[in-house]
Formats: structure tokens, C-alpha cells, sequence
């Protein structure tokens, strides 16, 4: 009969629709799993773009420490020339002083 001569045939494809439809789920699946992996990327990377961030925070903290420290240091250094300027000039008054009193010692002794 006409119906025993297709079940063969039937059979057959509905044995295609289950490759097929197992090869969608395969290909969906496959999909799913690249998805999941960039999302996984996208997490690691906004982690490791915190961690950049704050690491530039720190360094950005330590140069502005660094650069006070230094313009602490210039203005110490600056008083201390000008220290040493008015000591200089104090001691050579002084020298003037005693080449003064030399000159006048000699002077008399002659």
C-alpha cells in the first residue's frame, strides 16, 4: 500500500529534522558559550580598568607628595642661602673690621 511504501521515507525525515534541529542546538549553543567568554572579557577588563585607575590615583597621590616635599625642600634651601648670604656679609664687615684695626696697628708701630 501507499502508506507502507512512505514510512520509510518518513522515517528518514524525521531522522533529518532531529540532525537538523541537533545541529541548531549545537550551533546555538556554540553561541551561547562565545557570549559568554566575551562576557567574561568585558567583566576581567572592567576589573582591571579599577585596578589602572586606582593605581594612577596612588601614583598621582605620590608625584603630588613628591612635588610638595621638593618645593618644601627649594624653600628651605632658599632660606638657608639667604642665612648664609647675611653671614657672609656679616663676616665681611667683620674682616674689614680687623684688616681696619691692622692697618691702624701697623701704622702706630711704625
Amino acid at each position: 500500500s501507499l502508506l507502507e511504501r512512505d514510512l520509510p521515507w518518513q522515517a528518514k525525515v524525521e531522522e533529518l529534522q532531529r540532525q537538523q534541529a541537533a545541529a541548531l542546538d549545537a550551533r546555538d549553543q556554540q553561541w551561547r558559550d562565545k557570549i559568554s567568554q566575551l562576557e567574561q572579557t568585558i567583566q576581567e577588563l572592567q576589573v582591571a580598568e579599577v585596578r589602572s585607575k586606582q593605581q594612577l590615583s596612588v601614583m598621582k597621590s605620590t608625584v603630588e607628595a613628591r612635588d610638595s616635599q621638593i618645593e618644601a625642600l627649594r624653600a628651605s634651601l632658599e632660606g638657608q642661602a639667604a642665612i648664609n648670604e647675611t653671614t657672609a656679609r656679616e663676616y665681611a664687615g667683620r674682616i674689614q673690621q680687623l684688616q681696619a684695626l691692622l692697618d691702624a696697628k701697623s701704622k702706630d708701630s711704625q
